[in-house]
């Protein structure tokens, strides 16, 4: 099996509007097997951040919130969107002061960054690490926000994946990517 695959060529892009967190495009391009156009919908969407935040105690910092895609609460990790013209490692950092109120003590690093869904959305999401945080602030939440910060211990993240109360993709993306840094092998047990 020594297919080659090709990229598409695209030969029209039509803006159908900007609806606030993305801007959505129909965009038509041509089979390269089969020279046939086809139109895709393409959304372009700013990057996004999230930040897996541990405690002197070795807890993970969670936040529950509701929302709107799938009508219920969620439990995922403090994220959110970078401004314009801001550094994605500074945009996790004031989304995790904000949503939570926790500062950490070491240095921010880089856990990777990966694309939330290349079917249809074309930015990163950037994932980062923050350890040895202490709640230094009162929460400073948007007027859309409403976020009750949940501690876990480590050991019981694999619990909450397992039984499905952590469910959110690129918070699940960002854990992995932590416990392979961290070189933890708690999924073993």
């Amino acid at each position: 099996m020594d297919k080659t695959i090709s990229k598409w060529k695209t030969i029209d892009i039509e803006k159908v509007g900007n609806f606030k967190v993305f801007d959505l495009y129909y965009k038509t391009r041509i089979n390269p097997n089969t020279n046939i156009a086809h139109k895709f919908t393409s959304l372009d969407a700013p990057t996004w951040v999230n930040i897996v935040a541990t405690t002197n105690d070795n807890k993970i910092l969670l936040v529950e919130q509701y929302r709107h895609g799938i009508d219920e609460i969620s439990l995922e990790l403090p994220a959110g969107i970078v401004e314009p013209n801001e550094d994605p490692l500074d945009a996790a950092k004031r989304e995790c002061i904000e949503e939570t109120g926790y500062v950490g003590q070491n240095d921010i690093i880089l856990l990777g960054k990966v694309r939330p869904n290349p079917a249809f959305l074309n930015n990163y999401c950037y994932h980062y690490l923050w350890e040895r945080c202490d709640l230094n602030y009162d929460q400073k939440l948007d007027e859309n926000e409403d976020i009750r910060v949940v501690l876990y211990p480590i050991e019981e993240i694999i619990n909450l994946i397992q039984t499905e109360k952590l469910q959110h993709t690129l918070t699940l993306s960002a854990l992995m990517l932590y416990f392979l840094n961290k070189n933890l092998h708690i999924w073993q047990k």
